[in-house]
């Protein structure tokens, strides 16, 4: 560096530390509500102190800081005070580095509310030199938490609150009717704690607008939090404010993202009573035919004394193994069997996927092959065994395909129709008044297609008619322009939309925004972006 450099930097560093153009406020420094230490910037909106408040103040050599704090709602002096001369040992350093001249006042405990703190610079004779205001509030009073935590199925069999895994039946763990009345819901987080002690936590959604935190199963129980793939925390969620204050809700739970490894299929021979190893393209001596689940009892909760492994579901037993039995028509089109662990982990087996050898004298049981159904009122057909209404309508036919049999079939919908497929035909039509006339709904209907005569013990379930209607139009709660980022920002509410495992159902997902100039000319405009503020509730941004 040249020496007419280092003079410049040098006395740029002196005019720092000795002349300020104005009074300030350096920080805030206090112990917060939690014991932590906390330096906050002058322009913080709200503080927490567990106590007094450490005024941080830069000024100028010679100088003095007179500092006032009024409390806003009634106009109350709360503090005066006046700090001695400023002088060259009043050099301090902060925590971040910074280096200044200057002096500490410390504020008594001010309690909750808003508060204006004024600081003015002197002169050694006590005349004003410059002031500054900076508005602040105390919160102090962390958010309420009224509620449990809830665990949300996502569908299937078992899990809970107390056993949960990181997916299948788990969707969610939530926690409703959150609200702070001081400075307002700021964040959340999801956190475990082991046996140990040891607090894992990260961040998880919060919806300050309606009160409700959530934490999706994927992270509720994941490795971040629960490095154990089965074990016991204590799990919850901390709520914070805008302050910093927070609160925890929590409940004992064991985590489980274990699905046991060992599963053995067994067909039973008809012809000699004994269970064997499945092989595909095995021999059957008769269909239907006798198939079971093995597994190992030490994997299944029903027998190892724990929380974790298989459960339930009506198992029978030998010394070693547990046995779920189940009788099934081959081939088969739709039916499928889950075995669940006690988290609603599961192993899943469509049946369709078994490949037999038929035995001398053995029939093939029917196979469903499509579903087709008529919309009286909309006079148009589906592409498949899904119906979707928008208006109120009836299904008033339908025409369901199989593979061809030498023997006469029976298709029946539950409840709303029948018809029969002759010997070596594939297909046949119902007429039906099936209607969904108001609100919303989803109603899936079984489809049975079964032999007749000496074959009638043939088939079973081939497919549902599934039925889906949403009538109810979503609210447009709100519009806003904004011409200086040339949007128009749309909140919409969808008050059919659920948050289960039925939660892709009845969601709108379209949106346009139409434009018409003072000519009638007319423009449609497609998102920009669309963000769910809650499961109902989304924002629709067009620009």
């Amino acid at each position: 560096m040249k020496l007419s450099e280092f003079i410049i930097s040098a006395l740029g560093l002196s005019l720092y530390l000795s002349s300020p153009a104005s009074a300030q406020l350096y920080n805030y420094s206090y112990n917060d509500t939690g014991g932590k230490l906390v330096t906050a910037k002058p322009d913080t909106a709200f503080l927490n102190p567990s106590g007094v408040i450490t005024l941080n103040l830069i000024s100028g050599l010679d100088r003095k800081e007179r500092v006032t704090v009024t409390r806003d709602s009634d106009k109350t002096s709360m503090f005066e005070g006046t700090t001695s001369l400023v002088t060259v040992a009043d050099r301090i350093t902060s925590i971040d580095g910074a280096e200044y001249y200057g002096k500490s006042l410390v504020l008594p405990t001010l309690g909750e509310g808003a508060f204006t703190l004024k600081s003015d610079t002197l002169d050694n004779k006590g005349n004003l030199v410059s002031s500054s205001t900076y508005p602040f509030s105390i919160d102090i009073t962390a958010p309420s938490i009224p509620d449990p935590i809830v665990w949300i199925r996502a569908g299937f069999m078992n899990g809970s609150i107390d056993v949960f895994g990181n997916t299948t039946a788990t969707q969610a763990l939530s926690v409703s009717r959150l609200s702070d009345a001081g400075s307002g819901l700021s964040k959340a987080e999801w956190f475990a704690i082991d046996d140990a002690g040891t607090r894992r936590a990260v961040p998880t959604d919060l919806n300050p607008l309606t009160g409700e935190a959530l934490a999706p199963a994927a992270i509720a129980a994941g490795v971040a939090v629960a490095p154990k793939d089965q074990s016991y925390y204590t799990v919850g969620f901390r709520i914070y404010d805008k302050a910093g204050n927070y609160r925890d809700v929590t409940h004992r739970s064991a985590i489980d993202r274990t699905v046991p490894a060992f599963m053995q299929y067994q067909v039973q021979n008809a012809a000699t009573g004994v269970w064997q190893d499945y092989v595909p393209g095995m021999t059957i001596y008769a269909n239907p035919l006798q198939f079971r689940f093995k597994m190992r009892k030490q994997d299944a909760a029903d027998f190892n004394g724990t929380d974790f492994g298989w459960y339930g579901q009506g198992k029978s037993s030998d010394a070693d193994f547990a046995y779920i039995n189940v009788t099934l028509s081959y081939p088969e089109t739709y039916n499928y069997s889950e075995i669940f662990t006690k988290a609603g982990l599961r192993h899943h087996l469509s049946f369709n996927t078994l490949r037999f050898t038929l035995g001398p004298g053995v029939s093939e049981a029917p196979r469903y092959v499509k579903g087709i159904f008529h919309l009286k009122n909309a006079n148009t057909w589906s592409d498949g065994d899904t119906v979707l209404m928008t208006s109120p309508d009836c299904i008033d036919s339908g025409v369901v395909t199989t593979e061809v049999r030498s023997y006469t079939q029976l298709v029946n919908i539950d409840n709303v129709g029948s018809c029969t497929i002759a010997p070596n035909q594939t297909s046949c039509t119902l007429t039906t008044n099936f209607c969904k006339l108001t609100d919303r709904g989803y109603d899936p209907r079984q489809i049975i297609i079964t032999g007749t005569d000496t074959y009638a013990g043939l088939g079973g379930r081939g497919s549902y008619l599934y039925s889906y209607w949403d009538y109810n139009p979503p609210v447009i709660n709100s519009v806003t322009v904004k011409p200086e980022e040339k949007q128009i920002v749309m909140r919409v509410t969808d008050a059919d939309t659920v948050n289960d495992w039925r939660s892709y159902m009845w969601v709108t997902n379209s949106f346009a925004l139409t434009l018409t100039d003072g000519s009638g000319k007319a423009q449609v405009l497609s998102p920009a972006s669309v963000t769910s503020l809650n499961f109902q509730l989304k924002e629709v941004v067009f620009s």
